[in-house]
């Protein structure tokens, strides 16, 4: 290689076979290129791993918004419990007072059935599968 005492590739022997119109680039090609698919290997795992954690914390804070919920609404329950038993232990006393000592009667409803509809008995019924049946171009039975 030659040069001077002091280069540092003073001793170094190259043996190497001249090629005719080759570059210092064609060498450092394909390391620049690997290179580059790492990073983009590299950046692509990034980008993954941030959409799983904001989805996470998405979760998290979700969680922590329907417990918060669920607690106030178990507040206002108890609190409205609370407030029931009250008013009724106020209105024992009251018809309690009013009537004497008398046993309240609690009156109760039943529900009244429904009427028959027409749409829904077995004779419609009949009547659209037979509808159906002459769209679909098949006989009746």
């Amino acid at each position: 290689m030659g040069g001077k005492k002091h280069n540092v590739h003073y001793y170094d022997l190259w043996c190497m076979k001249y090629l005719h119109r080759f570059k210092w680039d064609h060498l450092t090609e394909e390391i620049n290129y690997q290179r580059a698919v790492h990073d983009q290997k590299l950046q692509t795992e990034i980008s993954a791993a941030k959409r799983e954690r904001d989805f996470y914390l998405s979760r998290v804070d979700k969680a922590k918004a329907v417990d918060a919920i669920i607690e106030r609404k178990r507040k206002k329950n108890s609190i409205n419990n609370r407030d029931d038993d009250d008013k009724r232990e106020v209105q024992k006393k009251e018809d309690n007072e009013e009537s004497g000592g008398g046993r309240r009667v609690t009156r109760t409803f039943g529900q009244k059935r429904a009427k028959a509809d027409p749409v829904t008995d077995g004779n419609a019924r009949v009547l659209s599968d037979s509808v159906l049946q002459l769209v679909a171009g098949k006989k009746q039975k």
